[in-house]
């Protein structure tokens, strides 16, 4: 009984992260070299082929969009990634909503009250208290 709610808790805050999360993307409209919208943020590249990359650091030197691969820093090392801008289908920069990052902790810190609530009761009717 008590994994069940574990379990449940667990896949309810995934839930509410990932539909709630102040992260969005938006296109870049004008994918210029001294486009100042890309500085220091993150970017989702859509190449040609569709396979969607993330890169930190990203700018654009001549025909080329450069930036360093996220999975990479995620993986601990730092893969410098170059993309010829022909084979950029899609450009978007990460904007981050703070006041829904922030809705969406809550969110998921009442969801957690509520599991270990709902499982402090079950106890206690079990055990017949």
């Amino acid at each position: 009984m008590r994994l069940h709610a574990i379990a449940i808790a667990v896949a309810g805050m995934i839930l509410m992260e990932s539909c709630a999360s102040g992260r969005q993307w938006e296109p870049v409209t004008n994918p210029a070299p001294d486009n100042a919208s890309m500085q220091g943020k993150r970017v989702r590249v859509t190449r040609a082929d569709r396979v969607q990359v993330q890169l930190e650091a990203a700018r654009i030197e001549a025909d080329t969009l450069r930036g360093v691969d996220a999975d990479s820093l995620a993986r601990g090392s730092q893969v410098e990634v170059a993309i010829p801008m022909r084979d950029v289908r899609q450009l978007e920069v990460e904007r981050v909503n703070a006041a829904r990052e922030v809705a969406s902790t809550m969110g998921i810190f009442g969801v957690l009250a509520g599991v270990l609530l709902a499982i402090g009761l079950s106890t206690m009717t079990i055990n017949g208290h």
